[in-house]
């Protein structure tokens, strides 16, 4: 009957309105997501870079013991930090963020022991 119909395309209209509603948080969701782990990529790799100069004493030291060096690869920033806690004991910390995100940073301490 048409009393049916009417009741069915109201219900099947308030479902649509909510899935539609959910259509900009999954993009934004997704977005968000591919940035971190962007990030996370690239932090890694300067990591490990940093890990090899490390090992391979490619540093001059500064008075304060740190190396601070920023970088920047396509959208995204960060900055490597390389300390001296002894002769042989560095830490290293590095930081990736997106430039349209800068609040949402990825960080990764490590340290590097030389014998």
């Amino acid at each position: 009957t048409f009393l049916e119909i009417l009741f069915m395309v109201v219900v099947m209209s308030v479902g649509l309105i909510a899935i539609m509603n959910w259509v900009p948080v999954a993009i934004q969701t997704k977005i968000k997501v591919e940035q971190r782990t962007v990030a996370i990529l690239l932090a890694q790799g300067e990591m490990e870079e940093a890990k090899r100069r490390v090992l391979s004493n490619e540093f001059s030291w500064t008075a304060a013991g740190c190396n601070d060096e920023s970088w920047t690869i396509g959208n995204f920033s960060g900055l490597n930090s390389i300390c001296r806690e002894t002769d042989n004991l560095k830490i290293i910390t590095v930081t990736a963020r997106h430039i349209e995100n800068p609040g949402d940073i990825t960080t990764f301490n490590t340290k590097v022991a030389r014998r």
